[in-house]
């Protein structure tokens, strides 16, 4: 009999049913339908031991368990649902199988409850325990559904390659719940959830690429690339005149160098706050994706930061979905390549506030940040021969426990890697020792003057206030006074 077991702790007897990294259950309808209460409570165990382990991946604090005694109802809720109302499907039909709590790519804890997968259609189950879906302040249960729906259409790659039609439906079970239709979302019932799903299947055939659609990774979007790249060229995209024009000149040649002589390199950038480090973080990868290829990403731990220029961006192109091309938030990075053995379609990745990255405590694992993200780049190099890994560093701007750090933890990471090289500027360079040969000191990846506050200076005053080491109240008073 399989076994699978979760963090060599608990080992559970799956008669057969072997989970994966990808979804947590995958049975046949048939198998659900002819279910006895311990099988279910069996099945319970495994969506439950699942959720509590990627939800502890990337977050130390849902270390233990994530899953509520109602979350575990609602399982068995919608066990007893389907068997009750697709024991009437035909035999053919009962073959095939539904995944539960399939982790959609490139998200951070974004399971719609049920897929049903054929050679044509990918269909999303959305099942609530009410009467009708909730769309309040508190909860939109369509709003759900088509975020689902969409994100399969556009960001998962199998889905679009072999263009899949996608339907999302919700499947409310209670026993007063009505059908019907809310912005485009079907409302599924006890009558007529049966009917619905007979008629998905008809002509249609059993997935024979389903192994293909579960390990798919998140796809970047040509079109939406390059309509970004022409907003850049016509200066639609905020900021981007900041940009230190020296610098970025300077990056996209060790760029170049790297393609062409196969190296692995990283490049700090840093500044001073207000410098324009974001922006030449940008601007690098909107050259490096010119004609719709995905080559560059901008990553950054800072929520916030990333819902700003998300929103700039897909406010300018009118498309919501444009800049999740070329900004992405370290959490989803993480989770897809950080906790599994993939390969991201960029070889250039370009991690913000590199200050504030977290050490191993921080991270919940064995290694730190920078380490997560060399062990990427081993990959991508492994793959394309080339790979860059680019730190925007802040003087004095770390925030958070588990990021003071700082530094060390960058120079921790290629003592681990040794063939390596790193280019930084002189200020840099003095606080990272025995590299040798690997360590190219160059000043035109320092960007020493602040671009916030039309041309006064505040930068000086701006790290007195915000350091946590080496200012005092005194000496940010007296920058103060020069401004």
């Amino acid at each position: 009999m399989a076994t699978y077991s979760f963090n060599n702790i608990i080992e559970i007897d799956f008669d057969g049913v072997m989970p994966s990294k990808y979804f947590a259950l995958k049975v046949k309808i048939k198998d659900i339908v002819d279910a006895n209460e311990a099988q279910l409570e069996e099945w319970k165990q495994q969506l439950k031991d699942y959720v509590n382990e990627v939800m502890s991946e990337d977050n130390a604090d849902h270390i233990g368990n994530s899953v509520s005694k109602s979350q575990e109802s609602v399982w068995m809720d919608c066990f007893v649902f389907i068997a009750k109302t697709l024991k009437y499907l035909s035999p053919k039909d009962q073959e095939y199988s539904l995944v539960f709590e399939y982790s959609l790519p490139g998200t951070v804890h974004e399971r719609p409850d049920v897929f049903l997968l054929t050679n044509q259609k990918v269909i999303s189950l959305e099942f609530k325990r009410k009467e009708a879906p909730q769309i309040d302040d508190n909860k939109n249960d369509i709003a759900q559904a088509i975020r689902y729906k969409e994100w399969l259409q556009n960001h998962h790659k199998v889905t679009k390659e072999r263009k899949l039609n996608v339907k999302s439906y919700l499947v409310c079970t209670h026993q007063n719940a009505k059908a019907g239709k809310l912005r485009g979302i079907t409302i599924l019932t006890a009558d007529n959830f049966c009917d619905v799903i007979s008629r998905e299947l008809k002509e249609d055939n059993i997935c024979t690429f389903e192994d293909e659609w579960y390990a798919s990774p998140k796809t970047e979007m040509p079109d939406m690339l390059r309509a970004i790249e022409i907003m850049y060229r016509e200066g639609r995209i905020p900021y981007i005149s900041d940009v230190n024009k020296n610098c970025l000149d300077k990056v996209l040649w060790y760029i170049e160098r790297a393609k062409e002589k196969h190296k692995k390199i990283l490049i700090l950038i840093n500044g001073v706050p207000g410098a324009g480090k974001t922006a030449v973080g940008q601007s690098i990868v909107y050259e490096e994706n010119k004609n719709g290829k995905a080559n560059a990403v901008y990553l950054s731990g800072n929520g916030p930061l990333v819902e700003v220029l998300q929103y700039q961006i897909n406010q300018v192109g009118k498309n919501k979905h444009m800049a999740k091309n070329a900004i992405q938030g370290m959490k989803e990075f993480k989770k897809e390549f950080f906790y599994k053995n993939e390969v991201p379609e960029q070889s250039i990745l370009i991690f913000d506030e590199a200050q504030r990255a977290w050490d191993a405590e921080q991270l919940g694992k064995d290694y730190s940040e920078p380490e997560g993200l060399f062990r990427v780049g081993e990959r991508i190099f492994e793959k394309r021969k080339y790979a860059v890994l680019i730190g925007l560093y802040g003087n004095g701007q770390v925030i958070y426990k588990g990021e003071e750090a700082g530094l060390s933890l960058w120079e921790d990471a290629l003592m681990q890697h040794n063939d390596w090289i790193v280019i930084v500027a002189n200020d840099l360079s003095e606080k990272i020792q025995g590299l040798g040969k690997r360590k190219i000191v160059n000043d035109n990846v320092f960007l020493p003057v602040s671009l916030r506050a039309d041309f006064i200076d505040c930068s000086k005053w701006v790290e007195q206030a915000i350091s946590r080491t080496n200012s005092t109240f005194l000496q940010a008073k007296k920058e103060l006074e020069e401004l």
